[in-house]
């Protein structure tokens, strides 16, 4: 058929075979009889109808994966907010470690006060006592 129309053989069979099932093919194809359906019958086609390029019509190895692909730039924005999300995580995991060690900290400043004041409570009991002895 392509012969036919344009009087030469199509060179890139190989790379039909490979892309003819991409979403990005699927969706335009899909595109394509869109606008074929809501095109006037008034006008005269200069072409067929429609051109069956997949003649094989092999439904067993189909694969039709209707997500297409991120761009670059959706690629590299996504990429970038991963990275500052990273890092915001990193940040806060930083700032809670030093947040428990101060805590950490605290609480053995806490717990040496409360030592040292049973240890005067008990040197005053014991200076008492002797004095209650005497």
């Amino acid at each position: 058929m392509y012969k036919e129309l344009y009087k030469s053989s199509f060179h890139f069979e190989h790379c039909w075979v490979t892309l003819r099932h991409e979403a990005k093919w699927l969706e335009h194809k899909d595109n394509v009889k869109g606008r074929k359906r809501s095109a006037p019958i008034t006008s005269s086609p200069t072409l067929p109808e429609s051109i069956h390029l997949d003649e094989d019509n092999d439904e067993s190895n189909a694969f039709v994966d209707l997500e297409r692909p991120l761009g670059k730039k959706v690629e590299k924005e996504r990429l970038k907010k991963r990275k500052s999300q990273d890092n915001m995580v990193l940040s806060l995991a930083t700032k809670l470690d030093e947040i428990k060690e101060e805590k950490k900290k605290i609480h053995e400043e806490k717990m040496e006060g409360c030592i040292l004041h049973q240890k005067n409570a008990e040197r005053q009991f014991v200076l008492h006592r002797k004095n209650e002895e005497s």
